[in-house]
């Protein structure tokens, strides 16, 4: 029988190496204490090596139905936050359009602005009236672009943290469960 010899599920199995052991040394006619203490010693470190290797094989055992359970919380997270960023997609494709819209308008009352200020200049009865009149067209339009330029600034800070609002969310969201995923394993 030999030293290396193993079980059906693999491990060593350490009453045949300790019986090989005892029969050596009576073959051999032989047993000082070296070999009673080596032969205590190896039984001990195979069996403290058995029983290790089992608590490693066990824990290994699982791994390929952990791994499972990881690529599949891993996944579902995944397609959550999928969803997530195409929704916010669409939140900000709507912030665009309001911001577009917002500055059609700007620029639909800057024309109206220019029609009646083009029309008073015409209707102006001598030349003073009439650079008065450019006067308070060019002052009305300089405050009308910077009050214009301020809202479209606030309106873009707006639709913009509301469409990146899911996204931070669903990315928190996400690392939240693959964390929990790998504290649970």
């Amino acid at each position: 029988m030999s030293e290396k010899s193993t079980t059906s599920n693999g491990t060593a199995s350490s009453a045949k190496r300790t019986k090989t052991a005892a029969s050596s040394a009576k073959s051999t006619g032989t047993k000082s204490s070296s070999t009673k203490a080596s032969a205590k010693t190896n039984s001990w470190s195979f069996d403290s090596l058995g029983d290790t290797f089992e608590t490693v094989r066990a824990r290994f055992d699982d791994v390929p139905g952990q791994l499972k359970d990881n690529v599949e919380a891993v996944r579902s997270a995944a397609n959550e936050t999928v969803e997530v960023l195409r929704n916010s997609s669409t939140l900000m494709a709507d912030g665009v359009r309001s911001v577009n819209l917002q500055i059609l308008d700007n620029a639909q009352s800057d024309i109206n602005r220019l029609f009646e200020t083009t029309r008073s200049l015409l209707e102006a009865k001598n030349l003073k009236e009439a650079v008065e009149i450019q006067s308070e067209f060019v002052q009305e339009s300089f405050q009308a672009q910077v009050k214009q330029a301020r809202e479209i600034s606030e309106l873009t800070v707006e639709k913009t943290r509301e469409s990146f609002e899911p996204i931070s969310e669903g990315v928190t969201n996400f690392y939240t469960k693959v964390r929990e995923q790998r504290a649970s394993a």
